[in-house]
């Protein structure tokens, strides 16, 4: 396997028989089919390539609960009917199909209407509780499959895993629009063989990489990716900024921070990739600091004391 050398903040090099080639990074993709896995599997995986266990997380209540129906759509609809803040309304419809002597047809019975009390999962955390209206027996079904679907990741799950472990421990950029190609810098090379060994022990989970050469065109291309990332997430908080100024926001001091802190990870991002930047950082820079300084200055954006 090819080992990098970090030359600086992004750059680094890999070996090719007694030639040391310089990278500007890798180009990494994921390709996944039919994966099934559960939470404890994958802190296992997860414990053998290094990372933490506690990576691996149960899904939330709502995203299982979602699961759960999925699983139940076969030969039925289930679709929502009402959401507030107090509860969830879903009905169950049964499709039948009815022979006649002329031609055939859907039928389309109500089975059921299950409620879900936001309340009370919020008081004890118990979704079986949190069931207050439904059929028995689909309430059953729908409890079972909730409490192994919590637990349990698909294709979609291993995806964003993979995502979330160079987000949080190096740094990708989308090159491809419709997601699922990105680049990480060279200096990032440990991460990129530690998700190839987790993805290696997932079944149905693949993950490939390429080195790319330290050239004009890569740095160009990974450039423009950048500058588009930025941008994006400065129009973000620009529109977070002039929600407040329209009233639609209310500042809070959570809120606040969380701005600050995001327009801080902008900063770093565009000090990071400064050496193919050039021009545009100066220029992401300006816009950086222009929003920060509408966060911080104007009174209407204080927090209310």
């Amino acid at each position: 396997m090819t080992t990098a050398v970090a030359a600086s903040t992004l750059f680094g090099q890999i070996q090719q028989g007694n030639v040391n080639v310089q990278i500007l990074g890798h180009i990494c993709w994921t390709s996944s089919h039919n994966v099934e896995l559960t939470q404890d599997r994958f802190a296992e995986i997860l414990t053998s390539v290094g990372l933490p266990a506690s990576l691996a997380k149960e899904h939330n209540w709502r995203s299982a609960f979602i699961r759960a129906l999925r699983n139940m759509e076969e030969k039925r609809l289930i679709r929502l009917v009402e959401e507030n803040g107090d509860r969830l309304v879903y009905q169950f419809t049964a499709e039948k199909l009815q022979e006649t002597a002329d031609v055939p047809f859907l039928n389309y019975v109500k089975e059921t209407v299950v409620v879900i009390n936001k309340a009370k999962y919020a008081e004890n955390g118990d979704f079986a509780e949190a069931i207050v209206q439904g059929d028995p027996e689909i309430k059953k079904r729908v409890i079972e499959i909730f409490n192994v679907e919590k637990h349990k990741y698909n294709s979609a799950d291993m995806n964003r895993y993979v995502q979330k472990i160079f987000r949080t421990r190096a740094d990708i950029v989308t090159l491809r629009d419709q997601g699922g190609v990105y680049f990480v810098p060279a200096t990032y090379q440990a991460v990129v063989q530690i998700v190839s060994q987790l993805a290696a022990q997932v079944p149905g989970l693949s993950f490939n990489y390429l080195p790319i050469p330290d050239v004009e065109s890569s740095r160009r291309t990974v450039s423009e990716a950048v500058n588009d990332e930025v941008l994006a997430s400065l129009a973000e908080l620009d529109r977070d900024m002039k929600a407040v100024t329209d009233g639609f926001v209310q500042v809070t001091d959570v809120w606040r921070k969380t701005r600050l802190g995001r327009i801080e990870a902008v900063k770093e991002r565009i000090k990071q990739y400064g050496e193919i930047l050039v021009g545009a950082g100066e220029s992401l820079q300006e816009k950086t600091r222009s929003l920060e300084l509408r966060l911080l200055g104007p009174r209407k954006l204080n927090v209310d004391e």
